[in-house]
């Protein structure tokens, strides 16, 4: 892991933790108070979407970190801090302006259906069963595009969520299944790849520096 990744997952983690303490105070002081009003309404929802946005980022590290996409990773980390600081911006300023919140809303999907294709892309799964991840991740992608439009054009027709659910059903069921895969794929035993560069004669020699003889087995040794 490079040293940028390591920072990003560590800062994600200890503002997940830092936010998440807050949110547990606030929580029992307004238990132990009895009131809540809009101020204490803002703090908690600036935590949850710290702390979720936080998570995020966490998931872009690791996706980043078994990949080695950083550009991919990367736009997604700046997906997810974009649409996270229009959220707070419009909680703490009282934004009242349906085109601010319908994009804010819109980068928000495109920001969670982003790092829910990642963790559905970091699942390793055999050869033949491989279309069930991509499929998965397509149709990440289709929901994501299907809500943008019914939020931006205000989409009423009950047919045209229908398919949204169809779509969502479809996301799920990948969701669960790409994970079991991924597991079963695991319990499988690991085969050692050796790979070997002739020195000389028969004589071969691994990345490492060891020597080998290599005698065909047709062969009396």
């Amino acid at each position: 892991m490079t040293d940028a990744l390591h920072r990003l997952r560590r800062l994600s983690l200890t503002l997940f933790l830092v936010f998440l303490g807050i949110s547990a105070l606030i929580a029992i002081v307004t238990v132990l108070v009895g009131s809540f009003g809009w101020f204490e309404a803002r703090v908690l929802i600036t935590t949850f979407v710290i702390s979720a946005c936080s998570i995020a980022c966490m998931a872009c590290a690791a996706f980043a970190q078994i990949t080695n996409r950083m550009n991919i990773a990367g736009g997604a980390v700046s997906l997810c801090l974009l649409s996270s600081l229009m959220i707070l911006i419009g909680a703490w300023w009282d934004i009242d302006m349906e085109g601010y919140w319908k994009t804010t809303f819109v980068l928000n999907s495109i920001a969670v259906g982003s790092v829910h294709a990642m963790l559905l892309a970091m699942g390793r799964v055999a050869q033949q069963q491989r279309w069930i991840q991509v499929g998965g991740e397509i149709s990440i992608g289709l929901l994501v595009l299907l809500i943008a439009m019914a939020v931006v054009g205000e989409i009423t027709d009950v047919d045209y969520y229908k398919l949204v659910a169809v779509v969502a059903i479809v996301v799920a069921l990948a969701t669960l299944v790409v994970p079991i895969l991924h597991r079963m794929q695991g319990r499988e035993p690991a085969r050692e790849k050796l790979v070997l560069q002739r020195d000389h004669d028969d004589i071969f020699r691994d990345p490492g520096g060891r020597r080998f003889r290599l005698i065909p087995l047709d062969e009396d040794g």
